[in-house]
């Protein structure tokens, strides 16, 4: 009785409690988000305008349309920046359907109410006919003045218009309520952040259930599912989050009690985690190095503990760390499991599709993210853009996509051609987002575009600098030709210009560099100053 009440904990309630905890957790972390539970989202905007770029002073105006998907549009949310400050500014929002004469809403709004890099909702009555239907927005500052006026927060995702849905109506009506499940879905897929905090709330549950369909499998293949897991958090995962090491816990667990674990193979995960800890700060890579000590820390924790229940539990005929070394490369398949019980021509026709379209998702994806980062080489670098493109993303993902190939070519002989292909495959996969990331490194970096005039000959010019990421924050930063501060004599300065007056006692030739508040300097561009 009791075994039958432990199995029935172990494969009952035990994944139920774990898709229950990752749904409780997801339902949170929406309601506490920006987006909501019962709102679907629109992010994309056209036609978008203002007045100035940088600081709303009194008189701009920033104006945008987008189009509604969806019904019951009540929300246009956007995103501000108030510089850690009470900012003094009323602003007046404007919505109107697009090429109508009158506005359908119009309210003022207290600028001291808004919060640092967070959404403003401004709401309206729901239009329930809004489905498929285009809106035009519009930002006026009444009073807006230089040090007290308020940004828009171009960081991330700065405009959302939310379709508001009541739970009565969605309970009370299953065609709509399917219809607003798989947009919400699309909604989630379609967001970064809600995608990878959507993953790690489940993971729990995605590792119980593999650990449960893969009875049969030797050691070898959750072993190197869950070092991918820990790479791809290392590497691939800029924030670190609970659920990840929480998720490798429990897996860690079910397959040591599984296949009997020695602790010292615990202990070599932690040294190798530990000595990858100072590399990476050799490296100046601080982020990955508190990644890897804080794995570090986990599998020591998990050695200790092994160690504890060995000695109390007296584990027969462990595994021990020679031969989980030893027999790695032996990678094997019993007759218990499931797979064997299809036939044969079957089983391999599945092998074959899943290996393909695991291929094609891991080779795919990168292709995709390649091809969407275009546009930002694009507005970065204009017409050196293609050269750019192919020397620092096009051809080391070429170059990194042929070792893949020679790799698998010349290990397949010695170990499971298969299992090789995915682990090649994941590797490729994390490498080439390493790559992707380190290219457009320079989305979040100042750079100068331009200068002009160029060369300048009067004693008193006004020299444009033009570029991206200067900060929307005037006169915090500097501007520098070949050392030599040029701070004075600014006279204006946004995200992406900059206006400094030359000075006859203080501006020479050279290079000209802005260093921007709280960031690195930009590039430097040669400028040529002929006043005698």
């Amino acid at each position: 009785m009791k075994q039958l009440i432990n199995k029935g904990f172990f494969y009952f309630l035990l994944p139920i409690f774990l898709f229950v905890f990752g749904a409780f957790n997801l339902f949170n972390y929406l309601k506490a988000s920006e987006f909501g539970i019962t709102n679907l989202d629109v992010r994309e905007l056209s036609n978008y305008k203002t007045t100035r770029p940088g600081e709303l002073l009194k008189g701009d105006i920033v104006s945008g349309s987008f189009r509604s998907k969806f019904p019951n549009l009540g929300i246009v949310s956007i995103r501000f920046f108030n510089q850690n400050r009470d900012s003094k500014d009323t602003l007046v929002f404007r919505l109107k359907e697009e090429g109508a004469d009158k506005w359908l809403y119009e309210a003022k709004y207290e600028t001291d109410q808004f919060l640092p890099h967070k959404h403003f909702p401004f709401g309206f009555p729901i239009i329930k006919n809004s489905a498929d239907r285009a809106y035009e927005f519009q930002l006026e500052s009444l009073r807006g003045a230089t040090g007290s006026g308020i940004f828009i927060d171009y960081s991330s995702m700065p405009f959302v218009a939310k379709s508001s849905f009541q739970k009565s109506e969605l309970l009370h009506d299953k065609k709509l309520l399917t219809f607003f499940i798989s947009n919400k879905i699309t909604n989630i897929l379609g967001d970064p952040d809600i995608f990878l905090n959507t993953f790690l709330f489940f993971l729990p549950f995605i590792f119980f259930i593999i650990f449960l369909t893969t009875n049969g499998l030797s050691y070898q293949y959750l072993t190197v599912l869950i070092s991918a897991f820990v790479l791809y958090d290392i590497f691939g995962i800029s924030k670190n989050y609970d659920f990840a090491f929480l998720s490798v816990l429990l897996a860690w667990g079910l397959i040591s009690h599984r296949f009997r674990f020695a602790s010292r193979i615990a202990a070599v995960y932690a040294t190798s985690f530990l000595i990858l800890t100072p590399i990476m700060l050799i490296f100046k890579e601080d982020a990955l190095a508190e990644k890897t000590s804080v794995w570090a820390y986990l599998f020591l924790c998990i050695t200790v503990v092994q160690q504890v229940y060995d000695l109390k539990k007296k584990t027969i005929k462990p595994l021990t760390l020679r031969n989980f070394i030893h027999s790695f490369p032996n990678f094997s398949i019993s007759n218990d499991f499931w797979i064997n019980s299809i036939s044969k021509p079957v089983r391999k026709a599945v092998e074959v599709v899943t290996l393909s379209l695991f291929t094609l998702i891991m080779i795919g994806s990168q292709i995709i993210r390649m091809v969407k980062v275009i546009p930002k080489f694009v507005a970065f670098y204009q017409d050196i853009y293609l050269m750019l493109f192919i020397r620092t993303l096009l051809l080391p993902q070429v170059i990194l996509l042929i070792s893949i190939i020679f790799a698998y070519i010349y290990l397949r002989k010695v170990t499971n051609p298969k299992l090789l292909l995915i682990v090649l495959l994941i590797l490729f996969n994390l490498s080439s987002g390493k790559i992707i990331s380190n290219a457009i490194s320079f989305e979040n970096e100042p750079r100068i575009i331009s200068v002009s005039p160029n060369p300048a000959g009067e004693a008193w010019t006004d020299i444009v600098i033009t570029g991206k990421n200067f900060r929307n924050i005037p006169f915090v930063g500097k501007v520098y030709i070949d050392g030599v501060e040029q701070g004075e004599y600014v006279v204006l300065w946004s995200d992406e210009q900059i206006v400094f007056r030359t000075s006859p006692t203080i501006t020479r030739s050279g290079f000209i560099k802005v260093v921007p508040l709280d960031r690195s300097s930009s590039n430097a561009v040669h400028f040529e100053y002929d006043y005698k």
